[in-house]
């Protein structure tokens, strides 16, 4: 599945949760999706004839989390399976320049690869080619919906074990698609780096905290925290100490030598899942391994939530086009 995007490249606002779709199906083109909005032409994307009704729902999906404006007139997305494991991934490229500073973008614990595109485009938009796999058992990967063995409000140390488990998939996982990046000659194997929001951040930060070929993170609201998370959540963290997997999945423990990556760590005050006190605690480990460097940020959001806020984003523009 390919399809390209077109519109004024400064607008920004918008998406295309109230836009229109027109909907074809015919044996030689297989799907076929118009966007509209205010008579404008929005989207035009064609599926394989082999496409099915899951194809078609993780298609609207997408639609639907693609800012209506664009802003986007020269990158291309790409639908692809990568490794021998076939990870279900959109990829993001400009249509020119090669090869091209790429960016691994990790989504967040129940969500998927097409629920992050809005974040992706505007990266991309800045000449980064954007790889955004689905974790796994997320997106069309997901056996069944997750239950209540994995709600951090109810089942807290329960549901981190259960998280984990996850987490320890996909570190296992980006590995694999980091050695696929770096080894095409596409992408500039010199100049990579690693986001992810929530669970996918720290994932993210874990496997650049020992990975020399990641100049550049940025985790975003992803201080997974056990302990900070547990008191939060009214649960007891001494249940959590006893589990080593887990502490190797806490940043906060498990960071002990300075990264060689560039760490942006951006957090929200508000944020009631992941709270201010997990990204206070990280902050005081990194900044005494970076000793002041240049090399670490750390951005508390005054008001921002459990979200990736636009502020957010500039800050991690500005950030990859100042170390990579």
């Amino acid at each position: 599945m390919t399809t390209h995007f077109s519109g004024s490249p400064r607008c920004r606002r918008g998406y295309m949760a109230d836009s229109q779709y027109r909907i074809t199906r015919n044996k030689e083109c297989g799907y076929s999706v118009q966007g509209e909005r205010g008579g404008e032409k929005t989207i035009n994307l064609t599926m394989t004839p082999d496409a099915d009704d899951l194809d078609l729902l993780r298609t609207v999906e997408l639609l639907r989390n693609i800012p209506f404006c664009g802003g986007y007139e020269s990158i291309k997305l790409i639908s692809s399976k990568l490794t021998a494991k076939s990870i279900p991934t959109l990829i993001l490229r400009p249509e020119n320049g090669n090869p091209l500073p790429v960016l691994i973008f990790l989504h967040g614990f129940s969500t998927s690869k097409e629920k992050i595109i809005r974040y992706a485009l505007r990266i991309a938009a800045e000449g980064y080619a954007v790889i955004i796999p689905d974790l796994p058992h997320h997106g069309e990967r997901s056996e069944r919906p997750f239950g209540e063995e994995y709600n951090l409000r109810k089942k807290t140390a329960e549901a981190l074990c259960n998280r984990l488990h996850i987490a320890v998939e996909a570190g296992a996982e980006l590995n694999l698609i980091l050695n696929a990046v770096t080894s095409d000659a596409e992408f500039d194997s010199n100049r990579c780096a690693l986001a992810g929001i929530s669970m996918g951040g720290t994932v993210a930060l874990i496997h650049a905290a020992g990975d020399p070929r990641i100049k550049a993170v940025l985790p975003f609201v992803s201080v997974q925290h056990f302990e900070g998370m547990a008191k939060a959540a009214g649960s007891d963290p001494l249940a959590l100490k006893t589990d080593t997997a887990i502490l190797k999945f806490d940043p906060v423990i498990a960071i002990t030598v300075k990264p060689s990556a560039a760490i942006l760590l951006q957090t929200g005050a508000a944020d009631r899942e992941v709270p201010k006190e997990c990204g206070r605690a990280l902050d005081a480990v990194l900044s005494a391994l970076y000793h002041n460097n240049g090399n670490y940020r750390f951005i508390e959001h005054a008001g921002a939530g459990h979200e990736v806020t636009e502020e957010m984003l500039t800050e991690a523009i500005r950030w990859l086009k100042e170390k990579m």
